[in-house]
């Protein structure tokens, strides 16, 4: 039940961008709204993300009068303890993570026209306590989401690790972004990429190894020469959207622009070279949909090129590129015929490896032990491989919370979710791992229910066999926990 009020928050924050169809947009945003300056309250100095929406003007707005507001409404009492529908603005955030061996603390400041409390289905096995003078109902584990009642108006849920940050900490950078920022709408995004550019760099040093396109392989430059990321949805007087990137220095604004630039035409000229190659000359809808698609992305390439002023890069996207987008996609898709291939960007088995095993240190780093081989069920039944432990350090949690650990892996319910593919396991298909833990005599995974931990390796890590990319031949499950 408590990630009911999960799914809220996720639609709230995306209401205004998933409206009832193009047809309705330039009715939904097209003038008599207007719009409101976001909030940044709690928003600390530790936030490195930030993003606010105004579902409470959207949804007063007349063309949505067959919104069905009593059915949200009354679902929300039952269930949450409130009405989702008296929220005048939703704010979102993230604090800077110092690693990523777990969930990032995040939270939403949820304000209210007026409070209703919450849901004792919600909070009847939640620890109440308080934090800085507010009453706080608390999880039981990191995953789960806490509550915080601020006043009769305004609550917070999230990391409850968060929340006491937010209550004493000073304002930050991306209050100040907040602040700063001219635009005005009902949706509104911030990213302190400074902030973020150890762990970012921490992630580009995986990618070096994808093999790409050199338009496309310049991408990788641009979060270094990002100093934050501003993401708006303008609806007061016209529906547009915006995004300043702002560069580290003029000089990486003008990098920044060249990389984009000659991506966008990289994309263009791709996608109408594989609509060529697929072209059927004796199709009068093929060739009209390619003529249609040169027209339009070339279009496109000219409305979407950033505008450089200074260190800031900014990208218009109007409204006749949001209602034409749509119509695009549908024409040369499925009902055409053509079909569209990315770039390669095929995960190396070295790759694979080292992340797979960066995740063993990461949970050693948090559990202070590696996981068991073998997960065993109170008789000692083998249920799963160690490997499941890993999923949320692979950025893989929502798999990890959908298996139901007292069932074998291979059980009709988990069945389901273990034939998924997780790429640092190795082969992507049917679920199947070429990376591999092998048990010999001595070995560190001899033995079913031992964890161990770095200090127990007293050969050193350097003489020690921690994993192996095995041969396609031997791959499993990688739920399996059959030793190899």
């Amino acid at each position: 039940m408590k990630n009911s009020i999960t799914l809220i928050i996720f639609v709230v924050l995306s209401f205004a961008f998933t409206q009832t169809g193009v047809a309705q947009l330039e009715k939904l945003f097209g003038g008599g709204q207007s719009g409101e300056k976001p909030a940044a309250d709690f928003v600390p100095q530790n936030a490195c993300v930030a993003a606010a929406v105004f579902p409470k003007q959207i949804t007063s707005n007349e063309a949505l009068k067959l919104f069905p507001h009593e059915i949200v409404t009354a679902w929300g009492k039952k269930e949450l303890g409130f009405d989702p529908m008296l929220i005048k603005q939703a704010t979102w955030m993230t604090k800077t993570p110092e690693h990523l061996d777990g969930p990032p603390d995040w939270a939403a400041v949820l304000h209210f026209e007026e409070m209703q409390g919450l849901a004792g289905s919600m909070i009847d096995d939640l620890e109440e306590k308080t934090i800085g003078g507010k009453t706080v109902f608390s999880a039981k584990d990191q995953w789960s989401p806490s509550f915080m009642v601020v006043d009769e108006a305004t609550m917070v849920i999230g990391s409850e690790t968060f929340f006491e940050d937010m209550l004493v900490l000073p304002a930050g950078k991306v209050t100040k972004l907040f602040e700063d920022s001219a635009v005005s709408g009902q949706a509104f995004g911030f990213a302190d990429i400074e902030t973020l550019r150890p762990l970012i760099d921490e992630q580009m040093e995986h990618l070096v190894e994808l093999q790409l396109e050199p338009p496309i392989e310049r991408l990788k430059q641009i979060p270094s020469l990002l100093e934050s990321v501003l993401a708006s949805l303008e609806t007061k007087s016209k529906l547009e959207g915006t995004i300043v990137l702002r560069a580290n220095s003029k000089s990486d604004a003008e990098e920044l622009n060249e990389i984009i630039v000659e991506a966008m035409e990289y994309g263009r000229i791709n996608l109408l070279a594989q609509m060529s190659q697929q072209l059927d000359l004796n199709d009068p809808v093929q060739v009209a949909t390619v003529q249609y698609a040169k027209r339009i992305a070339e279009k496109y390439e000219k409305i979407l090129s950033p505008v450089v002023d200074g260190k800031d890069l900014t990208i218009t996207v109007p409204k006749s590129v949001m209602t034409t987008l749509p119509m695009l996609l549908s024409s040369i898709g499925g009902a055409t015929g053509f079909q569209f291939e990315g770039p390669e960007m095929q995960m190396t088995a070295e790759n694979q490896l080292r992340q797979s095993v960066l995740a063993w240190h990461n949970y050693e780093s948090a559990m202070q032990k590696f996981p068991p081989r073998v997960i065993k069920d109170e008789r000692g039944k083998p249920l799963f491989s160690g490997r499941v432990r890993l999923l949320p350090f692979l950025e893989q949690s929502n798999l990890s919370n959908s298996l139901r650990m007292d069932e074998p892996w291979d059980s009709e319910h988990n069945s389901q979710f273990t034939s998924m593919a997780v790429e640092s396991f190795g082969v992507s298909e049917k679920g199947l791992a070429t990376v591999r833990f092998p048990v010999f005599p001595g070995s560190l995974w001899d033995g079913d229910d031992r964890e161990l931990g770095f200090g127990d390796i007293t050969d050193g890590t350097s003489n020690t066999i921690f994993a192996i990319h095995a041969p396609p031949e031997s791959a499993t499950n990688w739920a399996d926990p059959t030793p190899w």
